[in-house]
């Protein structure tokens, strides 16, 4: 799908108008390059209208989930954003959380995370029918999870060492929440725009699509934004423990 927004851009609209003012001129000058003038008055409109209508996609497909895709997002990101997310486990935080810890400690971020974990519970048993076609033994699934936890726990604890000196004390906005639905697949929300993928029943959401939706997507944004809502609310919290 694509959104049309009017938006002016100076140097667009300056250069457009150059390029049909040289088009024209050369024509009047040299006949002969009729064709080449014509091409070049072309691309004078476009690049003039381009600089009055901003043109963007609200809905993108990636055919595999593309992780570089989800950095560029939270290196795009207001410094104060809210970052959602809904996963059974974090298959790519080796990298991810890395990448998240450097962005809160040295590139001046302070995002609040509100972070969806699927229950290492049996009743119901969410996880054991997630990886019931996988090669993953539910046991080793169940250890991924907190695992997660584990890791996130202590990114936190890093960086609000860190903040101690650049941020006169401040603590990491951090939840965990542990879901017992079933899901179709993990969204990171990130900013403007959420990252969809599915759960293959046979393998990881790494080797599924990844759908990007755009906030002014409003039909499939709302679904998504909807769907997000309701498992936090439904969903009780793990870390940092209630009460």
């Amino acid at each position: 799908m694509i959104h049309l927004s009017h938006k002016l851009n100076t140097l667009r609209v300056t250069l457009g108008g150059v390029i049909l003012a040289l088009a024209t001129g050369i024509l009047t000058f040299a006949p002969s390059l009729q064709q080449a003038c014509a091409v070049a008055f072309a691309c004078g409109v476009i690049v003039t209208i381009s600089g009055f209508v901003q043109v963007s996609l609200m809905v993108r497909f990636y055919h595999q989930w593309n992780s570089s895709v989800l950095h560029r997002a939270l290196s795009k990101a207001p410094p104060d954003a809210t970052i959602r997310i809904l996963q059974t486990w974090m298959p790519d935080r080796e990298t991810f959380l890395p990448r998240l810890e450097e962005l809160l400690t040295t590139e001046g971020k302070r995002f609040h995370f509100k972070i969806l974990l699927v229950s290492d519970t049996d009743m119901p048993d969410v996880l054991g029918a997630r990886v019931r076609f996988r090669p993953e033994s539910r046991r080793e699934a169940a250890d991924q999870v907190r695992s997660t936890i584990d890791q996130l726990k202590q990114m936190t604890q890093r960086v609000n060492q860190a903040w101690k000196s650049q941020h006169n004390g401040a603590r990491l906005d951090l939840t965990i929440h542990s879901y017992s639905f079933m899901p179709f697949g993990p969204i990171y929300h990130i900013g403007d725009s959420m990252f969809v993928g599915i759960y293959p029943n046979h393998c990881s959401s790494a080797h599924g699509p990844m759908i990007v939706v755009k906030q002014n997507s409003s039909r499939c944004w709302d679904l998504f934004d909807l769907h997000l809502t309701t498992a936090l609310k439904a969903s009780p919290q793990v870390f940092p423990a209630e009460g």
